[in-house]
């Protein structure tokens, strides 16, 4: 029994047309999803959420914002297409080293040896899964940040979106409100009544000046594509990434693991050791800095 299940296994999952013509339906799922205005409004909203935490206050601006901007991304062409491309997961993922694994996991488990339980942990812990899962995560960052299709479709969405924020009076005075109210309680007592309003009359005022919004608009398109074409610290965001997704792999098979938690450790080791993202953040800080404080408008 266990030979003939994992003789099958090796032959299911060694078959790369399969696993492409999986890839390609997965892909097809993705772009589907993204054509439909529900979804995006929800993905949107749960960034809101996630920025905000639930809560009221400036936090709750700031998320809505970022969640407005994320509904409006998702709604270009090149940014679904680029990200309908990502899931190409199978084909790369079905290495030799990790069949074989499966297919040991596969026979022991059909045949009594393993519970599926422990096959999974077993799978999950094995170093060629892990590699495996850390190059596939690698190899999508690399193509994600490597897109300049999908990057000038941001930068053009960044900069529609700036372009019609000073129009929009309810957010803009939502933000004001926002901003009065947390100086206010800042500062406290009548210094703080006093200033509250008039600081966040003085936000209201810049938000709705097109020079300023666009200016600071063009500094924050300048500073990420200044950051993804640097090699090293772009390289080094997708080794991050593929060590955070290995170490999340490996630590779940741990009782009483925080995989998320390893993952995040994982991933913020790699940059802290990384000169490479070092150097790109301060050259990317530095040319946006250099574009806004150079705009003689805003």
């Amino acid at each position: 029994v266990s030979g003939s299940v994992s003789a099958a296994v090796t032959v299911v999952l060694g078959n790369t047309a399969l696993w492409t013509a999986v890839d390609t339906q997965v892909s097809e799922l993705v772009s589907g999803l993204l054509a439909a205005p529900v979804v995006r409004t929800a993905i949107g909203d749960a960034v809101a959420t996630a920025i905000s935490g639930g809560e009221l206050g400036p936090a709750a601006v700031v998320g809505r914002l970022a969640g407005d901007l994320v509904t409006d991304l998702l709604a270009a062409p090149q940014v679904q297409q680029a990200l309908a491309a990502l899931p190409v997961v199978f084909s790369g993922l079905f290495t030799p080293a990790v069949v074989d694994a499966v297919a040991a996991v596969a026979g022991a488990v059909a045949a009594g040896q393993l519970s599926a339980a422990e096959g999974a942990r077993q799978l999950e812990g094995d170093a060629a899964v892990q590699q495996a899962v850390q190059a596939v995560v690698v190899t999508g960052v690399q193509d994600l940040l490597g897109d300049d299709t999908l990057w000038q479709a941001v930068g053009t969405q960044v900069m529609t979106w700036a372009q019609q924020l000073p129009t929009d009076t309810f957010l803009l005075t939502t933000i004001q409100n926002e901003v009065a109210t947390g100086v206010r309680e800042q500062l406290g007592g009548p210094l703080g009544d006093v200033a509250g309003p008039l600081v966040g009359q003085a936000v209201y005022g810049l938000l709705a000046d097109p020079a300023v919004v666009e200016g600071l608009a063009q500094g924050l398109i300048t500073l990420i594509g200044t950051f993804r074409t640097d090699t090293d610290a772009a390289d080094a965001v997708a080794q991050a990434a593929g060590a955070g997704a290995a170490a999340f792999i490996a630590t779940a098979v741990l009782f009483g693991a925080d995989p998320l938690k390893a993952a995040e450790q994982a991933a913020g080791q790699v940059l802290a050791n990384s000169t490479g993202f070092a150097d790109g953040v301060s050259g990317s800080v530095s040319a946006a800095v250099t574009v806004v404080l150079g705009n003689t408008a805003l």
